[in-house]
């Protein structure tokens, strides 16, 4: 089976960390799944909006299939609160 990759890093850090997979592409679910594991994030509870960005576009997500060998940036920011 083909090991792929995708290079991933948060926008606050200077070194990119490679997810390998066994497939031509990832959805962006997978990737988020796989940064909750990592990096400990619980993205289940929705305290933090996680978007993810190739590199060099920074003006729209990267939604779904996500191509082997891309490039990401990850943003992490605060989901709005909805308590009035």
């Amino acid at each position: 089976m083909k090991h792929s990759k995708v290079s991933i890093r948060f926008s606050s850090e200077a070194h990119f960390e490679k997810f390998s997979f066994d497939s031509e592409s990832i959805t962006v679910k997978e990737i988020i799944d796989h940064l909750g594991k990592i990096k400990k994030l619980e993205s289940d509870k929705k305290t933090d909006r996680i978007a993810l960005y190739k590199e060099g576009d920074m003006s729209k997500e990267v939604s779904d299939p996500v191509e082997a060998g891309t490039r990401l940036i990850v943003k992490r920011s605060p989901e709005p609160s909805t308590n009035k």
